[in-house]
């Protein structure tokens, strides 16, 4: 289970001696991850993803241990997720400078409403409330517990947009443990508009000229989402993107390589 954090840029901090009770703040940042929208699997809400698991095998509530790290995953159904979490923390304990060796367990809890239940207050998010605990232990035997609650829907493809683009998919790992990483800082959103015409290729219809340029679109460096395509009564296709500003410029590159000019 690949799990994909939208960041593309570390940010570097001053050098420090660590203390463990920064742990807490360690907990707290994964927590307010794992709430949002960043916390991806395969292009769709993890959360959700997790609640349809515990549907299918009749669970009120999921328990992972995430540390020690899970280096392969096991037979288990919940393995793959549990390995996933713990490459998430390691990323986040580099990016506080926490040493690893301090920390000698990592657990998460989720426990789900019933459809028919209550909705977390807050959230804007559609069906019931869920809610998050993070136990983390240090070596000395102190605990850091960080929780949080949203509402969520069981996964379910028909009704939700797929992400087409996540950050982390480009980063290395010995980028991700680099101090300073953040899975969730320092992407730039932004919106487009361009109206897009090919330089060379001429198309059979425009259903065959939108299929082309949709499949370019899928691979471009720095695309967040397609919001939609249309055609223009001038030629072409309007596309609504959403793309990280801070790859704008090898996101112009990348589709001028594929042929593909904005007509504005």
């Amino acid at each position: 289970m690949l799990f994909l954090s939208r960041t593309l840029k570390t940010t570097a901090v001053s050098p420090h001696m660590p203390r463990r009770a920064e742990l807490q703040g360690v907990a707290n940042d994964f927590v307010h991850w794992f709430l949002s929208r960043n916390n991806d699997a395969g292009g769709y809400w993890a959360v959700g993803k997790l609640r349809l698991l515990c549907e299918q095998n009749d669970f009120k509530s999921l328990n992972l241990k995430i540390w020690p790290l899970a280096m392969h995953p096991s037979a288990e159904s919940t393995s793959n997720w549990a390995q996933s979490y713990s490459q998430v923390l390691s990323a986040f304990l580099a990016g506080h400078r926490f040493p690893k060796t301090w920390l000698v367990f990592g657990s998460l809890a989720l426990e789900f409403e019933p459809m028919s239940g209550m909705r977390a207050i807050g959230s804007s998010e559609a069906g019931t409330r869920f809610q998050l605990t993070l136990e983390l232990v240090t070596d000395v035997g102190k605990k850091y517990i960080a929780s949080g609650v949203g509402n969520c829907l069981p996964h379910n493809p028909n009704l939700e947009r797929r992400s087409l683009f996540s950050a982390l998919r480009q980063l290395p790992t010995e980028q991700m443990e680099q101090p300073g990483f953040r899975p969730t800082a320092n992407i730039q959103p932004m919106k487009i508009g361009p109206r897009y015409l090919h330089k060379s290729r001429s198309f059979s219809g425009s259903m065959e000229e939108t299929a082309a340029l949709s499949e370019s679109l899928a691979s471009a460096p720095g695309l967040l989402s397609i919001e939609a395509i249309e055609k223009h009564h001038k030629g072409g296709n309007l596309a609504t993107l959403e793309v990280d500003g801070s790859c704008l410029d090898d996101f112009l590159k990348y589709m001028d390589s594929q042929g593909w000019i904005d007509a504005f």
